[in-house]
């Protein structure tokens, strides 16, 4: 009991330590003056190098006007960063002092991108590039929210000077759920380089297999994820093994989902792929349940597998929905695992489909405003003219 007092004791005295040190980094950042040319990103609680974040890094670290460091609690990201020929920052102390200094802050998500703070206060440009177009309901718009947590969020998403979406109907969503207006269209970053080789995606054609199939599931907040029987892995593993193709899974980052190990042709996709966008140009069928990259990978023109398997079960106990999941989406869809095995056999039959086609590209096209790789260009221009 004695031990857990002080343990207690001092979760409490670190809490609220950090929430005075937060008090004085939001009184400095009125007295430290700014660098116009400093821009500042950081993204996945400053654990990862990836999104729409890295991707504006990358494009603005090449114009000779910006100075753009990538904040990082990491230092194998810091030298990832750092052996690419761009500009990073490792440290707690020196990443508050670039913060302090910037004339903005670029986040994929949270304030903790780039920072320890769950809400900072004080003279800050904050620009949330957020991480996808939803289909599940998020932030305020999500049932069963912590109060604590709603609190919080409630505090910094008001202090967004931009929120980032991807289509007009998206941007509704995205302010509902944000409790804020400054929400613009301008399409993401990290969708401009879709289509480029990159080291990633030579990686995967190298392996040589015949067809590479990726499963992304997102996670569940409360309900147990079990899409696979071991017979159907089994079945599964067979059928690919002989097709010579691979199964890759994407596991959520929040949540490890599925126990696969043993089979050949069953895996996780490699850890080195940091971005899954990075691979979508060698990737040919995506295989999605309510996970977001349905509405990027639509733009490779290649199939989808909808894989709903418990959608009741989800919708009553993890995540409310934007959308008619059955009408909004073009299919097909595959409710149980005998579904989705004859989907995959089918040699994409239904793919090639007239009918079907119009439906994927009446889908594409309006959830994707933009299909012209300058979404990067366009959120620069907007923030240099309109955020001051």
């Amino acid at each position: 009991m004695k031990h857990l007092s002080k343990k207690v004791v001092g979760h409490l005295f670190f809490y609220f330590g950090m929430q005075l040190f937060s008090l004085v980094i939001s009184i400095l950042s009125y007295i430290v003056p700014k660098d116009k040319s400093l821009f500042v990103f950081g993204s996945v609680k400053g654990s990862a190098y990836r999104g729409n974040t890295r991707a504006l890094f990358e494009f603005l670290s090449r114009k000779s006007d910006v100075n753009a460091i990538f904040l990082t609690q990491k230092e194998a990201v810091y030298g990832e960063i750092q052996k690419g020929g761009n500009k990073s920052s490792y440290g707690f102390f020196r990443n508050m002092s670039l913060l302090l200094r910037a004339r903005y802050v670029f986040i994929e998500s949270v304030l903790l991108d780039v920072s320890p703070f769950y809400f900072l206060l004080g003279r800050f440009s904050i620009i949330n590039l957020w991480h996808g177009t939803p289909l599940k309901k998020i932030g305020q718009d999500s049932k069963d929210l912590n109060p604590y947590y709603k609190l919080i969020i409630s505090i910094m998403d008001k202090r967004f000077k931009l929120i980032l979406a991807n289509d007009e109907l998206t941007k509704k969503h995205v302010s509902s759920a944000f409790r804020n207006k400054n929400v613009e269209a301008l399409g993401y970053p990290r969708n401009d380089t879709m289509f480029c080789e990159n080291a990633s995606s030579q990686m995967l054609k190298s392996l040589n297999y015949k067809k590479i199939i990726l499963f992304c599931p997102t996670f569940r907040d409360n309900s147990v994820f079990a899409p696979f029987g071991e017979s159907f892995l089994s079945e599964l593993n067979e059928y690919l093994s002989r097709s010579n193709y691979i199964f890759f899974i994407k596991e959520h980052p929040n949540k490890s989902v599925l126990n696969y190990a043993g089979y050949s042709n069953i895996q996780a996709l490699p850890k080195s792929v940091d971005e899954v966008s990075d691979v979508y140009n060698v990737i040919d069928i995506l295989i999605v349940d309510y996970s977001s990259v349905m509405f990027d990978f639509v733009l490779t023109g290649k199939p989808i597998i909808y894989y709903p398997f418990d959608y009741e079960t989800y919708v009553a106990h993890d995540r409310e929905i934007y959308y008619d999941y059955f009408e909004e989406l073009p299919g097909p869809f595959a409710k149980n695992e005998n579904d989705l095995f004859n989907l995959i056999r089918t040699d994409l039959e239904w793919f090639d489909d007239s009918g079907y086609q119009k439906k994927y590209m009446k889908f594409r096209d309006k959830f994707n405003f933009f299909q012209d790789n300058k979404s990067s260009e366009r959120v620069y221009n907007y923030i240099i003219s309109n955020i001051k």
